[in-house]
This record gives structure tokens, C-alpha cells and sequence, in this order.
């Protein structure tokens, strides 16, 4: 053992500067693990942290973690989509979307005199290992791969005024809601409604839009999936929750 450190526990007569019979009680601390005791605290704490936090710092164009826990093993901003004139936004987050145990939240905000508000997220479930991998193939793994729908989450618009006690009446009304989806490694573009939604290499995107109360929520936007071609692959209709491809394929049974 080099000098430099303390010793828990040690007997004084294993140590080369010591006597015998004497012990120590100090724990072994050496310089070159003090990053290694910040990355562990810093993880604890992203776990515990607020998910919204971190979408709001996306949609505001800025990194999803301040500094120093940039590092995408902390946390990432997996999908998103803001629709600025229906002011409504989703942030699907990931935190520690690389370890065994990845925890994933659906958050949503409402848009509001140039800000963006909160309006909560859905609840966390667990999920396995390699969440962000690999796209599946509709070659291999059927029509029905081509857009898989997911998860799902809805707030009431406004809500956050009655929170803070305002007694204005909410400039939006209904609900906002969100849908995310999985594309197979066939589909290189995807539309919503007249809009062009980016997807990650990852294939999973968010669809955000508002719903009427009357209507809740059949307001959907239809979702257009196209091959590099600009081919239409498969389409998911405003209020169906069955795309074409796969009524196509079941369609002889």
C-alpha cells in the first residue's frame, strides 16, 4: 500500500509505519476517488430528480442536465414533440437508459405568454435492458412492426393556473395528450397530420395534440409512416388504434 491513504480496520502491525498492536479507524480515502463518489452521488440524485426539469431544459434548446452530469448515461430527452401552434409539448424522458434498470416518464406542457408550463408526467415503470437499441424489421417481424403504438398519458389543459390559485379563466381548454410510437427500420420518414416529425435512430417519437372535452380523444392527428422512397408504408387514421398495414395483412383471416 502506498502512502497517501488511511486505513479502516487494518491491524497497526500489517502496516510498515506502525507499531503493533495498534489499529485504525479511519476509512480509506485517496484523491483519485473523490470522481468516483460524485458520479455514484450524482446518479442517486438524477434518480430522485425531476423529469419535468429536464424537458423543459430541452424544449428551451438547452443540454437535458446541467453540468457536470451531461453525460448521457445519466439521463436523456429520448423523443420529443412541440406543436408551438396548438401550444401543447411531450418530452418522453430516460433516466440511466444504458443500465439494467432504466426508468423512463412521459411529460407534458402546455404553452403559455412565451414559456413553457408542466402540466406532469405519466408514471414511471420499469423497463429491461436495451430499451434504446436497435429498430425491429417488418421483413422479418411481420407488417404489424412497421409502427408499434406505446404508451400514453393526457393532462387537463390549464391545470397548472388553478394550482397557483389564478382566477383567470385557462386559455386552452380540454386535454393535452400524448402518444409514443415505435417505427420499424423500413420507415424513414414519418408525417403527423401536414407536419414532419424527426425520428431517432432509435425508432420510438412522441405525437402531441389537444383534445376537446366532448372528444377526448379522438382529436389524434392521422400518422403517416413512408419508406426512403417516399412510398407510404402504413397510416394510423385520427382516432383508429389499428394502422393499415396490419388490417391489410389480417385482413384474409
Amino acid at each position: 500500500m502506498t502512502s497517501g491513504g488511511h486505513w479502516l480496520g487494518v491491524p497497526s502491525s500489517d502496516r510498515p509505519d506502525s507499531g503493533p498492536g495498534r489499529h485504525s479507524l479511519r476509512m480509506l480515502l485517496r484523491p483519485h476517488h473523490l470522481p468516483m463518489r460524485l458520479r455514484l452521488h450524482a446518479e442517486r440524485l438524477i434518480i430522485r430528480g425531476d423529469a419535468e426539469e429536464m424537458g423543459l431544459r430541452s424544449l428551451d434548446g438547452r443540454s437535458p442536465l446541467p453540468w457536470p452530469w451531461q453525460a448521457a448515461r445519466f439521463g436523456i430527452t429520448a423523443a420529443d414533440h412541440a406543436d408551438l401552434q396548438a401550444g401543447a409539448a411531450a418530452v418522453w424522458v430516460v433516466l440511466r437508459p444504458y443500465s439494467r434498470h432504466p426508468r423512463d416518464y412521459l411529460c407534458l406542457y402546455e404553452r403559455d405568454q412565451q414559456r413553457w408550463q408542466a402540466l406532469g408526467a405519466s408514471s414511471c415503470i420499469p423497463v429491461g435492458p436495451g430499451l434504446l437499441g436497435g429498430r425491429p424489421s417488418a421483413a422479418t417481424s411481420g407488417p404489424a412492426a412497421l409502427l408499434v403504438p406505446g404508451r400514453g398519458g393526457a393532462s387537463m389543459a390549464g391545470a397548472w393556473r388553478a394550482d397557483k390559485g389564478a382566477t383567470c379563466r385557462p386559455t386552452g381548454s380540454g386535454w393535452i395528450v400524448a402518444e409514443t410510437f415505435r417505427v420499424s427500420a423500413e420507415v424513414q420518414e414519418v408525417r403527423v397530420g401536414p407536419r414532419r416529425i424527426n425520428v431517432p435512430g432509435h425508432g420510438y417519437f412522441v405525437v402531441v395534440w389537444r383534445s376537446t372535452l366532448r372528444h377526448f380523444p379522438s382529436a389524434r392527428p392521422p400518422i403517416t409512416c413512408l419508406d426512403s422512397s417516399g412510398t407510404v408504408l402504413t397510416r394510423l387514421n385520427a382516432g383508429e388504434y389499428v394502422d393499415s398495414a396490419t388490417l391489410e395483412s389480417t385482413a384474409g383471416i
